[in-house]
C-alpha cells in the first residue's frame, strides 16, 4: 500500500476549500492507498480559523483523522513553499498537489500525476 500525502494549499478559500477536502475525503476512505491530508494556509487574511475549527475537528471526530491544517511556515506564501514545506516535514511515496477549487465526485483516488517520489 502506497503512502499519499495529499496538499491543498489554502488562500481566502474557505468554503470551496471545504468542498474539495470532502471530496478528497471521500475518495480517501475508499482508497487502497493510505492518504493523510494536509491543509496549508497560505496567509489567508480570514477563513483558516472558521476552516479548521468549523471543518477540520468536525471531520477528525469522525472516521477519517488523517488530515492537518498547518500555517505555511515560509517568509513567501504561495502554491510552490506549501508543497516544499509538506516535502521537508512529511514523508510518502507519492505527493498528491490538490488545488482548493478541485472537487471530485466518483470516490476514487487516481494518480495521474506524479510530482514527487522517494
Amino acid at each position: 500500500m502506497s503512502k499519499i500525502i495529499a496538499v491543498i494549499p489554502h488562500y481566502n478559500t474557505c468554503m470551496w476549500t471545504q468542498t474539495s477536502t470532502y471530496c478528497l475525503i471521500n475518495a480517501a476512505k475508499e482508497s487502497i492507498h493510505d492518504v493523510e491530508i494536509v491543509v496549508i494556509d497560505n496567509a489567508s487574511d480570514s477563513g483558516r480559523r472558521s476552516f479548521k475549527s468549523n471543518t477540520i475537528n468536525s471531520i477528525a471526530t469522525k472516521d477519517f483523522s488523517n488530515i492537518t491544517v498547518l500555517k505555511n511556515d515560509r517568509p513567501i506564501k504561495f502554491q510552490g513553499t506549501a508543497l516544499d514545506m509538506v516535502v521537508q516535514y512529511y514523508d510518502a511515496d507519492y505527493l498528491l498537489c490538490w488545488e482548493s477549487d478541485i472537487a471530485i465526485f466518483d470516490n476514487k483516488i487516481q494518480i495521474n500525476y506524479i510530482i514527487y517520489s522517494n
